[in-house]
């Protein structure tokens, strides 16, 4: 069982959201959305070319900031996968604590970036960017939670 829980979580680590590399990143997210992230960013966003540069920096800024959330995520999934047959209240305690943060972190940046965002496009635009930003996640989440077994559901 565990093996199986743990090929699972290996297998997902090349979601989008949770990819450690940015050329696996670019292969999911084609395969999930039809294109590239940064090309359907483009394709989305209608960014003034004088704002342009700006905005990519803050947009890079961004990645890098999600991925390492992404990646505690996944670590956060893999302490879960490696205790599912043994939870104990402090160590379940511990991944669902983990857990929350990450989701507060993520949140957190959104907030940020929206903030950031909007002093240099439209705050219009930087919603845009923020909704488009929370659709992508909420995709991946959901995919990820329907492969992870609840606790207890594999016994």
């Amino acid at each position: 069982m565990r093996k199986f829980i743990l090929s699972l979580v290996f297998a997902l680590i090349a979601l989008p959201s949770f990819s450690q590399t940015k050329k696996d990143e670019v292969a999911i997210f084609q395969n999930a959305f039809g294109i590239e992230k940064r090309t359907l960013i483009e394709n989305n966003m209608k960014v003034d070319e004088s704002k342009a540069a700006e905005f990519w920096k803050l947009y890079e800024t961004y990645e890098n900031s999600r991925r390492a959330i992404g990646l505690k995520r996944i670590q956060n999934i893999t302490k879960y996968a490696e205790n599912y047959e043994n939870f104990t209240p402090e160590g379940i305690n511990a991944i669902m604590k983990n857990a929350l943060d990450v989701q507060k972190e993520m949140t957190s940046l959104w907030g940020s970036t929206y903030k950031k965002m909007s002093k240099v496009i439209t705050p219009v635009e930087a919603a845009k960017f923020i909704q488009a930003e929370m659709y992508i996640e909420n995709t991946i989440r959901q995919a990820l939670l329907e492969q992870v077994p609840l606790i207890g559901e594999l016994r």
